[in-house]
């Protein structure tokens, strides 16, 4: 398809020479894009580092976070509300602890993983390790949710329903989403 407009865009820029020179200028950015190596992912093991997000049992959340579901994609059936965020900080921020709590619908699925996690939006980020309490397995129906974690890195946090398997678990598992908002480093 893509190779059909290519050939229509170019057999109109035939009768005009800027159409013609954007035409090679985006042939040119497209080659670019082909031949840039794939940024590195966490599924991929190619993490510039492995964060520890342990959350010390005796942190006090003392503050409240006011968040925003910024957005929403869930199953039919499904559902996960944030009834309240605290953390060590009065907003998300790299670096921060926090508790998240609510409750969600399972129907899609008869068990899955419940989890706090951050989607990172830097290459080279996204590997973590002891998140114990940032995830709990739940089974079809409805229940509350308190989970725990930090954020290591640049991001989007967020409320997931995973696919329970073994083995990585990675985006491509995520049956549901609730977004919290957006992190940016304080660099």
């Amino acid at each position: 398809m893509r190779t059909l407009a290519l050939l229509f865009v170019t057999a109109c820029a035939s009768t005009d020479p800027r159409l013609d020179a954007r035409v090679h200028q985006l042939e040119a950015e497209v080659a670019a894009m082909r031949a840039a190596p794939a940024p590195a992912r966490a599924h991929d093991g190619a993490c510039a580092a492995t964060e520890d997000v342990t959350v010390p049992r005796e942190t006090m959340f003392d503050a409240v976070v006011p968040v925003h579901a910024s957005q929403t994609s869930l199953r039919d059936g499904d559902s996960i509300v944030i009834d309240e965020v605290r953390g060590t900080s009065p907003s998300l921020a790299v670096n921060g602890l926090y508790r998240v709590s609510g409750h969600y619908t399972l129907a899609s699925a008869d068990e899955a993983s419940l989890s706090f996690t951050v989607r990172a939006t830097r290459p080279g980020d996204g590997c973590t390790r002891n998140d114990r309490d940032g995830h709990m397995r739940v089974r079809r129906g409805s229940g509350t949710f308190a989970l725990t974690g930090r954020i290591a890195y640049e991001g989007e946090p967020s409320v997931s329903l995973f696919r329970v398997h073994d083995g990585v678990t990675t985006r491509a598992d995520e049956i549901g989403v609730v977004y919290l908002g957006h992190v940016r480093d304080a660099k």
